[in-house]
């Protein structure tokens, strides 16, 4: 049997029953004492001066516990449910609120008593504070936008940001506002300026990022969907990144010491990093549904769980200190390694942490006794750049996973020009027009048309697979990280630009009516405005963009090179047949590269 104990403290209500818990082989194991059950299932808890105040989902309550009697001192009914709770030891405060509601309360943490309410343009789903000026920062997903509250007069500023707010920290160091978005954007961590809401950079994050902390010089990033806890180096702002594995899918966050500890609702599993080394040093069965965790100090916890209307603390130093842990769940990896034009490999290594397998004819490999959860496997090939892919490995099942290389480095990275057009029509129109301008203005380098109705470039044809579902452009008009897709096309095919096409057209119809007849029907009922249309139409109009990748200078995060182009004819005229109208689209087309030329006259982005 292990050493380390669970102390289970069921609150709530008259003294019933209390359990002690140990594990043995990942078995839990009960001693039943005394419980104090709690009105309702929990989600987030806070301490304030040695009490647990405990949000109780079900009775929409608020209640106060004392960590050394282990009575409840008191409870407020609340009217909202309360998913998020904030204390501010400096000035005695207490936020709450809640996803569904609208209203932040304001509460005295010592007696409960309401301070003041503040309204929101939306439910709140994560709050932070200031300790220097008292200012709370409130995440509001459903309103797109972050709040700042002023604790004085609790009056009210919003700034939008650019997807819905997950999660929010204020660091006070250099005092910067950081919060992560649940949109799927590998840039998801916006770091602001929280004085006038101006986006000061864009970090990486990991897909639904939906907690956020602080340790020394890091910013701690736990993304579910993803299911990894990131390390990102602040005085590297945000560049150097470190990332942990997870075994289960995380869902909250505390941490304390050297040590993040992540509970995981769907597993019944409390995860525990050590943050120095990165590393997953163990995984704990815990009650039902754990959710709200908080630091009393290291390895001592209190976790609030959605299954059991109960309060837990774990004291976790001999349990981390040496004795058995939980037996792990091991699964087997068994893929193939190919190139980019999907031929195996049949030379180089497969590397999982110590284990190092070789790849055989055929491109397979096979690792054995992995743990379940998200892995990173290595790839190490001759004349490749080293490649790590994540897998997600299954206890007790086999993983087949096919790990795709990049294209073999290249000593010289080229100056030629690649076209690519999207798949809009007259976008491939604009793509030819433009590499036949390029090609005169450029009779010293290379230029490719990499797609058109006239065939696929046969160096391009075996790595379009490379830019399967590419999102090179954000909504914000930055780089992505899929540029480092077109990084490697570059490389295999030797360009140092890429210019991406687009064209989009529209064609509409006078709706002014005949006027002859429309006479008519004035007449006929005077008063009321009738009108005939007589459809002809008369307005074209495309808009074509040309995006510019320089893929020696741009990097995920900058702003993105584009040109805008235009074109219209509004002549008018009998019904045009569709043959007839593309060929006035593509005379707007053809006309459009003058406009770019113009555009570059003064500097020349591919010079």
């Amino acid at each position: 049997m292990g050493k380390g104990w669970l102390l289970l403290l069921l609150l709530w209500g008259s003294p019933a029953a209390l359990a002690q818990v140990s594990f043995q082989d990942g078995v839990v194991l009960e001693r039943q004492q005394r419980s104090i059950p709690l009105a309702g299932a929990a989600d987030r808890i806070a301490i304030w001066n040695q009490r647990l105040l405990v949000g109780q989902m079900e009775a929409q309550s608020l209640a106060s516990w004392s960590l050394e009697g282990g009575e409840v001192q008191w409870q407020l009914p609340l009217g909202l449910v309360p998913t998020v709770l904030l204390v501010d030891p400096l000035r005695r405060r207490l936020y709450v609120g809640g996803v569904g509601s609208p209203q932040l309360l304001v509460l005295d943490p010592e007696d409960g008593k309401l301070l003041g309410t503040v309204t929101l343009p939306g439910g709140v789903i994560d709050l932070t504070w200031d300790p220097g000026s008292g200012r709370v920062f409130a995440a509001l997903p459903t309103a797109r936008a972050l709040a700042v509250i002023d604790p004085g007069a609790l009056r009210l500023r919003t700034f939008a940001v650019p997807g819905s707010p997950l999660a929010v920290v204020f660091e006070p160091g250099s005092g910067r506002l950081i919060t992560a978005l649940a949109e799927p954007d590998p840039l998801g961590v916006l770091v602001m300026d929280p004085d006038n809401g101006e986006l000061l950079a864009r970090w990486r994050s990991g897909r639904l990022p939906e907690a956020l902390a602080l340790w020394q010089d890091q910013l701690l990033v736990l993304n579910s969907e993803s299911q990894e806890l990131l390390l990102l180096d602040l005085t590297s702002q945000g560049q150097r990144v470190q990332r942990v594995g997870l075994e289960w899918r995380p869902t909250r966050l505390a941490v304390a010491g050297d040590y993040a500890y992540v509970t995981s609702r769907d597993h019944n599993r409390l995860q525990v990093v050590h943050l120095p080394s990165a590393r997953l040093e163990q995984t704990l069965l815990t009650q039902e549904q754990p959710t709200g965790i908080v630091a009393l100090a290291e390895h001592r916890l209190a976790v609030v769980a959605a299954g059991v209307p109960a309060v837990t603390l774990l004291d976790l130093g001999e349990e981390l200190g040496g004795s058995r842990p939980l037996t792990v769940e091991v699964g087997a990896i068994y893929g193939r390694v190919v190139d980019v034009a999907q031929r195996p490999v049949s030379q180089g290594q497969v590397r999982w942490q110590r284990q190092t397998v070789p790849i055989q004819e055929d491109g397979s490999y096979l690792l054995t006794q992995v743990p379940g959860g998200l892995q990173l496997v290595d790839v190490l090939i001759p004349g490749y750049p080293p490649l790590t892919q994540q897998v997600q490995v299954r206890p007790g099942f086999v993983s087949t996973p096919t790990l795709r290389l990049p294209p073999a480095e290249r000593r010289d990275p080229g100056a030629g020009i690649g076209i690519l057009p999207d798949g809009l029509p007259f976008s491939d129109e604009l793509a030819r027009q433009l590499g036949q301008a390029l090609t005169q203005r450029y009779p010293d380098r290379s230029v490719r048309v990499l797609r058109s109705p006239m065939g696929t470039d046969p160096d391009f044809a075996p790595l379009q697979e490379l830019l399967s579902q590419l999102t090179v452009v954000d909504r914000n008009q930055r780089y992505t990280e899929d540029l480092e897709k077109l990084r490697l096309l570059g490389s295999a095919l030797g360009l140092r630009h890429i210019l991406l096409t687009q064209v989009q057209i529209a064609q509409d119809y006078s709706r002014q009516g005949n006027p002859l007849v429309n006479l008519a029907f004035q007449f006929l009922a005077p008063g009321i405005p009738i009108q005939i249309p007589n459809f002809t139409p008369n307005m074209l109009r495309s808009r074509g963009v040309v995006v510019v990748v320089d893929l020696l200078r741009h990097r995920p995060g900058d702003k993105v090179l584009v040109y805008e182009l235009s074109g219209q004819d509004d002549v008018g005229g009998d019904p045009l047949y569709e043959e007839a109208a593309a060929g006035l689209f593509r005379l707007q087309v053809r006309n459009m590269i003058p406009q770019l030329e113009a555009q570059w006259h003064d500097r020349d982005p591919l010079s």
